[in-house]
């Protein structure tokens, strides 16, 4: 299970950033919400919410 400040690698996609996010819902499957280091075109930092299964946690982030 990915805690926030994980760091997550999406097992499908290859993306991989620190989790700022979790959903979960009573039938389906939980998500995390995953913020790459890389930025978009515009500058802006990539977030993608993946399936919590998919994921690998290959690290975390220390909040000090």
């Amino acid at each position: 299970m990915a805690e926030l400040g994980d760091r997550v690698l999406d097992n499908v996609t290859a993306f991989e950033g620190t989790v700022i996010g979790r959903c979960e819902y009573l039938y389906d499957t939980p998500s995390v919400w995953v913020l790459s280091d890389n930025l978009d075109k515009d500058g802006k930092p990539v977030e993608v919410w993946v399936t919590e299964a998919r994921c690998t946690v290959v690290g975390h982030v220390s909040s000090t």
